[in-house]
């Protein structure tokens, strides 16, 4: 992503008012999928994105149907995202996904940032205890406040890159 795309996604962050979600909100949605934008190599073609939600939760699967359309409507240059719901314990449904996106409430953690592990793939969260633990490589949240943060042991782990310059300007844990 250009400097000029850097600079876009700062103002993006920097103009969301203030306000507390449980779920992952459409701005939580638009900060991840333009952060996504920083992978090196760079994303391109079409992307299998792997929604998590935890089996029998409807508010972890209604969180789940929220990033699937976040995902299917979003935009980068060149990338047509191609988002899946899948159940937690459904380690199997992650298969060929690049990014792995962790719904509210989704449990196996450890499970599932071992499968990423295993398929290089980039796990995200909204919820950043998922980070905090080094289980998702990248959390975003717009609300109370814009923060985005790179777990380093998460990302190692799956052999996932982000450009330098983006990593300059966001939380490494």
């Amino acid at each position: 992503m250009s400097r000029s795309g850097l600079h876009w996604l700062l103002i993006l962050a920097a103009a969301l008012p203030a306000g507390a979600y449980a779920e992952t909100s459409a701005k939580d949605l638009a900060i991840a999928t333009r952060a996504l934008g920083f992978l090196e190599p760079r994303l391109a073609g079409s992307i299998p994105v792997a929604i998590v939600y935890a089996d029998g939760d409807d508010a972890s699967m209604a969180d789940a149907r929220q990033i699937r359309t976040g995902f299917a409507n979003s935009a980068i240059k060149g990338v047509a995202f191609q988002p899946r719901l899948v159940a937690a314990s459904d380690l199997g449904g992650m298969a060929g996904a690049r990014i792995i996106f962790l719904a509210a409430g989704a449990g196996n953690q450890a499970a599932i940032a071992a499968t990423a592990a295993r398929t290089h793939a980039v796990t995200v969260s909204s919820g950043m205890a998922c980070v905090k633990a080094g289980r998702c490589a990248l959390g975003v949240r717009a609300e109370p406040s814009v923060e985005i943060v790179v777990s380093r042991a998460a990302a190692n782990a799956a052999q996932v890159k982000f450009s330098q310059a983006f990593l300059m300007l966001v939380k490494e844990q």
